[in-house]
């Protein structure tokens, strides 16, 4: 049976990749920051994959020592999702740049792929989540296409050092999630271009 890690599983596309997986019959552990999400995705999870091997764990992927104890726990794993990413706030003109949310969304979406290569005993794929804004930036949308922007070039090294793992980056256009809810807000129906 595979084993995989979904970092940020505890909503949207990391929940539902970890639907996916479980119902292919892999054993799944759902990683996340937030206890309460967490223990929604294990009843939602559960109640759909009795038979499911499940496990949610309690991480913060901006935390090395949060990273480090996950992999260590969880043992050698086939495959590792990472979704997890805190953009609250950083949807701003430049001018108006709250650094704060910006280094939040660095050491969760960037610094996290690192440390998840960093720690993670992964011997089939390692697969982080960029964005559509990477390519497409609206105003306001610096920091985010930046940081998305990243992420491929981080996975072509990752790539050619942690061979023969396969390192991905899947970039979804704009995708009916909870962060959608909290960074478009009313406006999301017209997105990207009211």
């Amino acid at each position: 049976m595979d084993k995989a890690v979904i970092i940020g599983g505890s909503s949207g596309i990391g929940l539902a990749v970890a639907e996916a997986l479980l119902g292919q019959g892999t054993a799944v552990t759902v990683a996340g920051r937030s206890p309460g999400r967490l223990d929604s995705a294990e009843r939602t999870l559960v109640s759909r994959y009795r038979r499911a091997t499940l496990r949610v764990v309690a991480a913060d992927v901006s935390r090395e020592d949060d990273v480090e104890r996950l992999f260590k726990d969880v043992g050698p794993v086939d495959h590792v999702v990472l979704t997890a990413a805190d953009a609250v706030g950083v949807y701003q003109r430049i001018k108006d740049l709250d650094l704060a949310a910006v280094r939040n969304l660095i050491d969760t979406k960037l610094a996290g792929a690192l440390l998840v290569a960093k720690h993670a005993e992964v011997t089939g794929s390692l697969t982080f989540t960029s964005g559509i804004a990477a390519y497409r930036p609206p105003a306001g949308g610096s920091v985010v296409a930046a940081v998305n922007g990243a992420l491929p070039s981080l996975a072509r090294a990752l790539a050619i050092e942690m061979a023969p793992v396969r390192v991905n980056v899947v970039s979804p256009g704009w995708t009916d999630t909870p962060i959608w809810d909290t960074i478009a807000g009313e406006a999301k129906s017209c997105v990207p271009g009211c």
